[in-house]
């Protein structure tokens, strides 16, 4: 099975048009449209996957360039995906080089700390989003009764 990429889609572009329109050239075992995780909204491409290995070869020569939806498609062999890291930082560190186990016994010794000041009761954690690409910053996971305290 070989899995093709299909990119510059209208993003009105449904996975039914797609099947059909490579459906033409063989036999189609699977299309994903992919979409935006967090808006649900299409990302523009997509991956279809073809069973058969020389209808693939021939359906990438013949739909690279096409016109779909008043877009040309950029049609080819999909390459495999990176392995992916936990980041430039090295694995599952947070931006001041604490690994999960830091984050955890700072964790306690806030608790312990907040303690001090009066009953300490859990919160939910809030969080401010960067960007896209970049995780969010955690503001506060503990509270006093009837605060909350932000770190």
């Amino acid at each position: 099975m070989k899995n093709i990429f299909v990119g510059n889609l209208d993003l009105n572009t449904t996975e039914q048009e797609l099947r059909a329109l490579f459906e033409t050239h063989g036999a189609v075992e699977k299309v994903t449209l992919m979409r935006d995780r967090d808006t649900g909204q299409p990302r523009g491409f997509a991956f279809v996957e073809m069973t058969n290995e020389s209808e693939t070869k021939k359906a990438i020569s013949s739909l690279n360039g096409t016109n779909l939806g008043g877009r040309t498609l950029n049609v080819d062999e999909a390459r495999p995906r990176p392995e992916r890291s936990f980041g430039a930082r090295g694995g599952g560190r947070d931006r001041f080089g604490a690994g999960r186990a830091d984050a955890a016994a700072a964790a306690t010794d806030n608790s312990v700390i907040l303690s001090e000041k009066g009953d300490v009761v859990p919160r939910r954690a809030l969080f401010r989003r960067k960007s896209r690409s970049k995780p969010a910053d955690v503001l506060g996971v503990f509270g006093l009764s009837g605060s909350l305290q932000a770190f």
